[in-house]
């Protein structure tokens, strides 16, 4: 429970602001496939998400295979060709600064479309950080 909250905590998204118009939703980006496994394992087995309400979007480099990334990406997780999508993305940012085979297979971002998800993993990493600091 630890680690998935930690990893959701340093790599997942955080609208933790719902003043704003955005729907909460569990997003976690990774391009280790271990971590994305581990935190599929925190999902399934903590917090009793199936693998059916999972999508994967992919995001490569222009270079990089969309279908090889997907082929990739879809053996690791087993989440099926029909919730993936993949995108060929450079961020301005790093844009011929990075050596083009940095990461070979892009980077996974999984995504679960769920208010109430969101908020029970909010509340575990809210319970543990005032656990730590009280």
């Amino acid at each position: 429970m630890l680690i998935g909250a930690s990893l959701y905590r340093a790599e997942g998204y955080k609208n933790f602001n719902t003043a704003r118009k955005n729907y909460p939703y569990i997003g976690f980006s990774n391009s280790d496939p271990q971590m994305l496994m581990l935190f599929m394992i925190f999902l399934k087995d903590v917090l009793m998400i199936e693998k059916e309400k999972m999508r994967l979007e992919i995001h490569i480099y222009p270079q990089q295979s969309l279908a090889d990334a997907c082929t990739y990406w879809r053996g690791i997780t087993g989440i099926p060709e029909e919730r993936i999508k993949a995108y060929v993305a450079v961020s301005p940012a790093s844009r011929g600064k990075r050596p083009k085979n940095l990461l070979p297979h892009g980077t996974a971002y999984l995504r679960i479309n769920s208010r109430q998800e969101f908020f029970k993993v909010r509340g575990l990493i809210d319970g543990i950080i005032k656990g730590i600091f009280v």
